[in-house]
């Protein structure tokens, strides 16, 4: 009867040891979403379509982006967004050099796949300041994450983004928060 009793305390603490060292089984241990630091840099093509110049001194301009992503929670993945690009002629900005320019906003929806195949749903404004066709631009805007599949399903957040276009080439860097 000892043995039995010993036995069953052994087996008892060892379960309470493994619950106390085992991961959650939901983010947050009961399956709540946590909010968590999210940055990434990303590098791929960004092409302009034929523009709409029906509406000048507005142009709009489709626009379509693919670029590989690296980052928390993600990996190594790949991004794919597409929307449209503004430039108003009626307004000034100062583009790269302090030299004059038409300033540009660029609207896109897209998705991030995750190295393990889940995905993060995105819309992503983007600001500019267009000087001339050889000079490229300088961005900074917002992403907002607005949904996810696979472990990311419900995901949220939001993350600033600063880069450059240079020759179809898109280059940028992110930091924010992800909630999942």
């Amino acid at each position: 009867m000892k043995r039995i009793t010993r036995a069953l305390l052994l087996s008892a603490l060892a379960l309470a040891l493994l619950a106390v060292a085992a991961p959650p089984s939901g983010a947050a241990g009961n399956g709540a979403a946590v909010e968590r630091p999210y940055s990434a840099t990303s590098t791929g093509t960004s092409v302009t379509g034929e523009c709409d110049l029906t509406g000048s001194p507005i142009v709009v301009c489709p626009q379509d982006s693919s670029s590989e992503v690296i980052g928390t929670h993600v990996g190594r993945g790949t991004s794919t967004v597409s929307g449209t690009t503004t430039l108003d002629f009626s307004e000034a900005c100062l583009g790269r050099d302090g030299l004059p320019g038409v300033p540009v906003t660029t609207e896109q929806q897209g998705t991030i796949v995750a190295a393990d195949g889940s995905e993060l749903y995105i819309d992503t404004e983007v600001t500019s300041c267009f000087v001339d066709f050889g000079l490229g631009l300088d961005v900074s805007g917002t992403t907002t994450i607005v949904g996810g599949s696979g472990r990311f399903e419900g995901a949220s957040g939001s993350y600033s983004l600063v880069g450059s276009v240079d020759d179809e080439v898109a280059v940028s860097q992110s930091t924010g928060t992800i909630t999942y």
